[in-house]
């Protein structure tokens, strides 16, 4: 099972889905303000939606600009108070499982080159 959150300036979705592709359970709410504030409630309903099966990842997609490590936002025009954190540390800190990070729209073109 993946979990999988689409963090935008207005919106945050969280889903858990197989590997197939296939969504199980998703949620949204309104992204925080505040780095820590978004982490704690990102990492919440992740580990809310975790009850239908046993999650082995989570990918992360996030509006703005990424540094070259892709491990945290470099600039973002919608989240200005989250650049410079390292989104995969504070996940794995709460989740204890690997994050990968990137671009909304770079994993937006993926999906829909995927159907």
């Amino acid at each position: 099972m993946i979990l999988v959150a689409d963090i935008g300036g207005t919106t945050t979705r969280v889903a858990i889905g197989s590997d197939d592709g296939s969504i199980h359970d998703s949620r949204q709410f309104s992204t925080p303000r505040a780095f820590s504030t978004g982490m704690t409630a990102v990492a919440e309903n992740m580990h809310q939606l975790a009850g239908y099966g046993s999650a082995t990842r989570v990918v992360i997609g996030i509006a703005g600009v990424l540094n070259t490590e892709k491990t945290c936002l470099a600039w973002s025009a919608h989240l200005p108070g989250w650049a410079g954190y390292d989104i995969p540390s504070a996940l794995w800190d709460q989740l204890c499982l690997p994050v990968s990070l990137e671009n909304d729209a770079a994993l937006g073109a993926l999906g829909e080159a995927r159907n």
